[in-house]
């Protein structure tokens, strides 16, 4: 019986040592794996994510920790900071190398979709390729005796008053990228400004481009908002991809939906270009924009130009008819809307690029009109603005001119350096250099050596003038070309235009002379954009040397060449006219 009690109590002597046993591990193991509660995950975190300091506590804990769940977690927050980094490090290489290496892109070239559109002129049932004096729905300009082309004159929007906000003093700056599709929502003035632009960039090299111009003559930017609430298909939607122009009959809301445009130009109309009152509807246009398009695609602000100092247009009496008063007007009126408005990446300042070319030799003869700049120079200067500030191009070497009027070549380097000041200075006029015109000459054959001598005079004393002719061209001072050359009328082919020459290219005491078989009329002009109001000359056979008198009828000079017999000269016919200049003049 004792025995049996002793053997109890040595058994429940070893449960309860083994139990407290137990309960001594478990405290311990507890203490070792103690679960990590939620307040001290966050610590850790904030703790983790401190620079250096930080860093140096988790490699710490990574390392050493005792609890496995506090080591555990601070490798596992070493590893995700380490991939971060290594994400981090690559992306960053591959910015480098795309900022140091851009890659163009080539957007998808779509087709214009042809229908039938609804037209407002006359026997027009299908879009064709025209230039923009062929397609101008605007006023016709009466009794021309020659094939020549209507001008469209704008129309006078009502004005409504805008909320004018002040804005910051940042200026829009130029874009690093190289717009392929461009839309324009203008009028007349922006048809002006693209006309040449795609033959611009194809010569240069570009050939996956969209141009787009919603085209309707004198639309202000109330005429546009009025448009775009109603939908009506008043524009003359004109797309351009490197061939020519094709036009139908839309809405703005076609246009804009036509393909994803990169850039979307908009302008007011010339006559409130330089009245801020006017522009009121700006901000429902790039909104509306925005919302139909791209909440991200880039609107560019068009300033235009003023007008001619002689223009006739009505609204040229809002600025007192003073070019300069238009002008400046028109900066004041960009720099207050336009700059620093952060709805508007940037502006295309072809209003300064056309002022500070007038500065030059060339003078106020770069409209056609008075107001529409002139198909040849102006139109090319306008374009060369867009062109240097969409695509951030370096002109240095630019030699593209428009196959049409290949005498704008003669041009390039004051065009160049106009369009140059206007993108660095585009609120003010820089001076041209280029104020006296060179005497460019051509190489005197033998043939031109005795003809001087045959008509008494000494062939050392002369030089030959170069004349930059033109096939199938001529010019009309008395129509509403006036100093633009004819090229695509139906009796162009059969004749041969100079350029034009003033008392400094072609002085006093010029000779001229005309082959047997062909003649010559003498076009003149006091005022270029304006048709001359003396009688037409008519041919002559017959040469003349170039006499005071005749400077005092015109200012600027040109000649159209044509064969007696009929027909179409070609440039194997080219020596059948010759001018000869004085040296004494020319030093």
């Amino acid at each position: 019986m004792e025995n049996d009690q002793n053997t109890q109590k040595t058994k429940k002597a070893k449960k309860r040592a083994l139990k407290q046993t137990r309960g001594e591990n478990d405290r311990l193991i507890y203490k070792r794996y103690r679960p990590l509660t939620a307040w001290n995950y966050f610590w850790r975190i904030v703790l983790y994510a401190i620079p250096v300091i930080g860093w140096i506590f988790l490699l710490v804990h990574a390392i050493g920790a005792k609890n496995p769940n506090a080591r555990c977690f601070a490798r596992s927050f070493f590893c995700a900071l380490l991939v971060v980094a290594v994400i981090g490090g690559i992306a960053f290489v591959f910015s480098e190398v795309d900022s140091n290496n851009p890659e163009e892109t080539t957007p998808e070239e779509t087709t214009p979709e042809i229908t039938t559109p609804e037209v407002t002129t006359p026997g027009v049932t299908t879009p064709e390729v025209t230039t923009p004096e062929e397609t101008t729905p605007e006023v016709t300009t009466p009794e021309v005796t020659t094939p020549e082309v209507t001008t469209p004159e704008e129309t006078t929007p009502e004005v409504t008053t805008p909320e004018v906000t002040t804005p910051e003093d940042e200026v829009p700056s130029t874009p690093y990228f190289e717009p392929r599709k461009i839309l324009a929502i203008g009028n007349s003035f922006s048809d002006d400004a693209m006309e040449h632009l795609a033959e611009i960039l194809v010569g240069e090299g570009y050939t996956d481009f969209i141009l787009g111009n919603l085209y309707i003559g004198g639309c202000s930017m109330d005429g546009h908002k009025a448009r775009i609430d109603s939908g009506a298909k008043d524009y003359s939607f004109r797309v351009n991809t490197g061939s020519g122009w094709n036009t139908v009959k839309e809405s703005i809301q076609y246009g804009l939906d036509y393909t994803d445009w990169d850039v979307v130009t908009i302008q007011q109309v010339s006559g409130y270009s330089g009245i801020p009152e006017s522009y009121g509807s700006m901000q429902y246009i790039i909104d509306y924009v925005r919302n139909r398009v791209d909440p991200f695609v880039k609107i560019f602000f068009h300033m235009t130009w003023a007008y001619q100092s002689t223009s006739g247009h009505g609204d040229f009496a809002k600025y007192d008819k003073n070019q300069m008063t238009m002008y400046n007007a028109i900066v004041n009126t960009v720099q207050s809307l336009v700059v620093g408005n952060w709805n508007i990446e940037g502006y295309l300042p072809s209003g300064t690029a056309i002022q500070n070319l007038r500065t030059s030799y060339l003078g106020d003869t770069l409209t056609r009109d008075g107001y529409h700049l002139s198909y040849d120079i102006g139109r090319y200067t306008a374009a060369l603005v867009w062109y240097k500030q969409l695509f951030g191009a370096d002109l240095s070497d630019l030699t593209v001119v428009p196959q049409k009027y290949p005498l704008v070549a003669q041009h390039l380097p004051a065009i160049k350096e106009a369009v140059n000041n206007a993108i660095e200075n585009p609120f003010e006029i820089t001076a041209s250099t280029y104020t006296e015109r060179e005497i460019v000459l051509d190489k005197m054959t033998d043939a031109d050596r005795a003809y001087l001598k045959s008509i008494g005079l000494n062939p050392d004393d002369y030089d030959i003038l170069d004349l930059g002719l033109v096939v199938s061209a001529y010019y009309n001072s008395t129509s509403n070309t006036t100093s633009n050359l004819v090229t695509d009328a139906g009796n162009s082919p059969g004749f041969i235009a100079t350029k034009l020459f003033t008392v400094e290219t072609m002085p006093v005491g010029s000779v001229i002379n005309i082959l047997s078989g062909y003649q010559y009329r003498l076009e003149g002009w006091q005022t270029l954009g304006v048709a001359n109001a003396l009688e037409r000359r008519g041919n002559s056979t017959a040469g003349m040397i170039v006499d005071e008198a005749l400077y005092e009828q015109y200012t600027y000079i040109a000649f159209n060449l044509s064969k007696t017999a009929g027909g179409h000269p070609s440039q194997n016919d080219f020596d059948c006219f010759r001018i000869y200049v004085p040296k004494a003049v020319q030093e």
